[in-house]
């Protein structure tokens, strides 16, 4: 496949701009097919168009773990893109095709973009030039699409120059998008046309995490933050909200007021919460690293683009225990039980269910996972945004239940049992922009098991005063460089003491917790074959 080269596509822009009525750019544009046409050829847009047919169920299947092997597509798309005007037609389709109410829609753009190669500055001046994003007003599919590919190419390109020369050129639009926000404060029925406007809200704020990364963008976005009022403030606000929408932009909000764009004086999140009675939360110390978790610690968010996890603080050995998951999203996510074995391997995309340690629940997909292996379960139970995910597991009868809005997911669960007996928490995994709420039993259950006798997390777990909640990575940090390391502490935690002897390298640096979760020594890369307890 050709292309015409990037200066040629460059004319081609400026003299499709140029011979813009400007009358239009009071129009809504609905799409972008007029704009990438013009920079190709009828061949080439024909090929592109059959090219692009072909890829978007082929990403789609990637996403949806159908067991076919996509590496061969996967290296096509790679190919395709390297040519400079390919990919710029590439990202254009995306924007101008992925649907609004498109559940995995944001993530299929973030794997097109991932896998194709690292784009230069001049294709992303070929991307704004088309785009012309101060000349013409998108509606709603569009900007949101625009918003993921910018959030997407931020972190791709994060700490170049390109980043920077990227989020220097779109933060009028950016902000634009935030203003959305101001523009719907006061509205409380929110009907479907105001939840897209919520929606690019959301993707915005998203985009302004990802620019943040580096320093000077970061200084940028706060310039132009205080010379607003500073937007995040306001949507903070909006935390908790009984919109689902709404409710996910007052998180993020906060989240970047607590850890990036911090002002003065500022009243840290976990601060506003009530803790009493709040024995049980996701533990902030024991997820993978890109997992957003509440400052009650009874939310997780994932924006990255990888598959997040987490598992709460409280393990139990035996008897029968129930808990619930409100889903503010209706993507992927695998939701269940874990044991402090089960790997969190989010650059390779294994979470929960996906070794012999954990089972998770996917209602995107139908399934329930285990070892990796999809177990489909009826289709009706297919999860959507507001649904409740009730889960048993019951130690005793060796089974694992799963339960959508109170209904029992068919087939029960008893694989986990092969190699797991006990020390057993409620974990989870979530994909790029999935939300959910967890209730460990400090609030009523809304579908609890009625013909089944079962224990309350919350009931058994302990938590001191200053472990209910979680801290802004920024105060976690300070609290660390304050922290002092005792001389026999564990190389890997720097908490409990090293007491552990691995077999058969003999090196001693680490504790019996860690050592528990390794395959091979940190040290020598010897495989561990088994370890010895010590006392010091």
């Amino acid at each position: 496949m050709t292309s015409p080269s990037s200066s040629t596509n460059r004319l081609r822009i400026n003299n499709f701009n140029s011979n813009l009525n400007t009358s239009l750019s009071l129009n809504v544009q609905c799409s972008l097919y007029e704009d990438y046409t013009k920079l190709e050829s009828r061949n080439m847009t024909k090929t592109l168009d059959l090219f692009i047919d072909d890829m978007l169920p082929l990403v789609r299947s990637v996403l949806m773990k159908d067991n076919n092997d996509n590496t061969e597509n996967i290296i096509r798309l790679q190919e395709v893109a390297r040519d400079e005007g390919i990919w710029l037609s590439i990202i254009l389709r995306l924007i101008d095709r992925i649907k609004l109410n498109d559940q995995l829609g944001p993530s299929i753009i973030s794997i097109f973009i991932e896998e194709t190669p690292l784009p230069s500055q001049e294709q992303i001046t070929m991307l704004l030039d088309t785009l012309r994003l101060n000349d013409v007003k998108y509606n709603e599919k569009i900007q949101r699409n625009i918003l993921v590919v910018f959030s997407c190419l931020s972190e791709k390109i994060a700490g170049t120059s390109i980043a920077s020369f990227l989020a220097e050129k779109t933060i009028d639009f950016i902000f634009n998008c935030l203003e959305n926000g101001n523009n719907l404060s006061l509205i409380d029925d929110i009907n479907d046309k105001n939840s897209y406007e919520l929606i690019i809200v959301l993707f915005a704020l998203i985009t302004l995490e990802n620019f943040s990364k580096s320093s000077k963008n970061k200084f940028i976005i706060a310039q132009e933050l205080s010379k607003k009022g500073n937007t995040l403030l306001f949507l903070s606000s909006w935390h908790k909200h009984q919109n689902h929408i709404k409710h996910q932009i007052g998180f993020l909000a906060q989240y970047l007021l607590d850890n990036i764009f911090t002002p003065e004086n500022h009243i840290y999140g976990y601060t506003k919460y009530d803790y009493k009675n709040t024995n049980v939360r996701l533990n902030d110390d024991d997820t993978s690293e890109n997992l957003k978790i509440s400052p009650d610690g009874l939310e997780a968010r994932n924006d990255a683009l990888s598959f997040e996890s987490a598992r709460s603080t409280v393990q139990v050995d035996n008897s029968c225990w129930f808990y619930e998951a409100t889903l503010l999203t209706n993507g992927i996510m695998q939701i269940g039980f874990a044991t402090k074995s089960a790997g969190f391997l989010n650059d390779q995309g294994f979470g929960i269910g996906d070794d012999q340690f954990s089972v998770g629940f996917d209602g995107c997909r139908s399934l329930i996972w285990y070892n990796a292996d999809p177990y489909p379960t009826d289709k009706k139970f297919s999860w959507k945004e507001g649904d409740v995910v009730g889960l048993l597991l019951d130690i005793s009868q060796k089974k694992v239940m799963f339960y959508l809005n109170g209904i029992l997911v068919t087939p029960v669960h008893t694989d986990l049992f092969r190699k797991v007996n006990n020390g057993i928490f409620p974990a989870a995994s979530l994909m790029s922009f999935q939300h959910i709420l967890f209730n460990f039993g400090k609030d009523p259950f809304k579908y609890p098991p009625s013909d089944i006798n079962f224990n309350c997390f919350n009931s058994y777990g302990v938590l001191e005063e200053k472990e209910c909640y979680v801290l802004p990575k920024r105060l976690k940090l300070e609290k660390l460089r304050k922290t002092l390391i005792k001389d026999d502490a564990c190389s890997i935690c720097c908490e409990n003491i090293s007491n552990v002897n691995i077999v058969p390298c003999k090196h001693k640096l680490f504790c019996e917790n860690c050592v528990k979760r390794l395959s091979m020594c940190p040290i020598c890369r010897s495989p561990i074959v088994t370890y010895e307890v010590y006392t010091n």
